[in-house]
């Protein structure tokens, strides 16, 4: 079974909600809004450093929720 295109972007947005502040923020900007590390750094007030090491922690956890909720709603019985 697949999931539809539906379900991944619930999926997405439940991963995405399930960040804390400082993730979701750099992880939208960059991947949503598609700016650059350095606008993103300007926009949030942090170093350029700060953002990349923000947004490698963001997408780790992202990756990990959304793997997790993909095998439960995978395995889920009707």
């Amino acid at each position: 079974e697949k999931l539809s295109l539906d379900e991944r972007r619930k999926l997405v947005r439940r991963a995405v909600e399930a960040m804390p502040h400082r993730h979701r923020e750099v992880i939208v900007l960059a991947y949503f809004h598609h700016f650059a590390y350095k606008e993103i750094a300007e926009i949030v007030g942090i170093q350029f450093a700060t953002v990349k090491s923000r947004l490698h922690a963001a997408l780790a956890a992202f990756a990990k929720h959304y793997r997790d909720a993909v095998y439960d709603r995978m395995n889920q019985r009707p």
